[in-house]
């Protein structure tokens, strides 16, 4: 079906199996920490966007109401029960698992959360702020150079995917980049 729910890989992506919510969701966005998910995507049925949090790993899920349309979200790697989103309203924190929210200072953007006093937000002209308060405030902190199509972070690295296909990674919190990966030239017969 064109809703895919949660689907695993247990041999790095060569084949796919349902968890949950099969034909029933389409995630936008999905998180993890720990055994806790979190998505947010499209309903089949109604086709109405939801924030879904599971702590059992997919199996199981209960609702939370999102703050706005979302572009994106991120859990905090000190505590999971505070969560970043950022969308059609800005930038929100909240600090009980998406139960309640407030307003940040910034402009919705891409977002990952590298270490405990890195959170780096990439607006979608490419320019990067860091905020070591959990978003309360932000500072410059580099540019991608390129819109950004995606923004994640695995052990303290950086990775960027730009709207060029691009793959960029940063070892210094998005201050400079390289190009990882680029699409490889098409070739015509």
């Amino acid at each position: 079906p064109p809703y895919l729910g949660l689907i695993e890989s247990g041999d790095a992506g060569g084949s796919w199996t349902p968890v949950s919510l099969y034909g029933d969701a389409d995630f936008h966005v999905l998180r993890t920490a720990g055994r806790r998910v979190v998505g947010y995507g499209s309903d089949f049925k109604t086709r109405r966007q939801q924030l879904l949090v599971s702590e059992d790993g997919g199996r199981t899920w209960s609702q939370r109401r999102p703050p706005m349309i979302l572009l994106d979200l991120i859990l905090s790697p000190a505590d999971p029960d505070v969560w970043v989103a950022a969308g059609a309203k800005g930038v929100m924190r909240s600090a009980d698992a998406g139960r309640t929210w407030t307003r940040l200072p910034g402009l919705a953007g891409k977002l990952a959360w590298p270490d405990a006093k890195a959170l780096i937000r990439a607006e979608p002209n490419g320019e990067l702020f860091r905020s070591s308060d959990a978003g309360t405030t932000w500072r410059p902190a580099g540019d991608l150079v390129g819109r950004p199509a995606a923004l994640a972070a695995d052990d303290g690295v950086l990775y960027a995917a730009v709207h060029t296909g691009v793959i960029k990674m940063s070892r210094d919190l998005g201050a400079t980049w390289t190009v990882r990966s680029r699409p490889r030239p098409t070739t015509t017969s």
